[in-house]
Parts: structure tokens; sequence; C-alpha cells
């Protein structure tokens, strides 16, 4: 299965939506532009999201466990 990546957010966004204030969501995004406009939009709308730069096929080891 290729690796679901951070982009724009919007998925990050509803992921943390739904995990509300006591949840974390970890969005990584191999594109550093894309990484930075996705946590600049999801900050301004208000999601916690950890947004990371990197290769996130295998999740972000500091933020596990994960699942997917």
């Amino acid at each position: 299965m290729p690796p679901c990546r951070t982009g724009a957010g919007w998925n990050a966004a509803l992921i943390a939506h739904r995990t509300g204030l006591t949840g974390h969501v970890t969005g990584v995004e191999a594109d550093p532009t894309l990484a930075a406009g996705a946590a600049e939009t999801l900050a301004r709308a208000g999601a916690h999201v950890d947004v990371r730069v990197g290769d996130g096929a295998l999740g972000w080891a500091p933020n596990a466990p994960t699942t997917g």
C-alpha cells in the first residue's frame, strides 16, 4: 500500500477532529513546502496536528505507536 502523506492536511484535520483535544495526530509529508503549508493551515484552523517532514511509510517513530 502506498504511504498516505499529509499533503494539504485535510485528512489530518478530520482525524484531529475525531480524536478531540485529548488525541494526538501526527502528519508526515515528504515535501517540505507542502508540510509547511499544511502546518500553517492546520494551526489557523485550530487543529492539533504535529506535522513532520520525512518518509512516513512506517509512521513517525517518536510518536509511535502508529496504526495503518
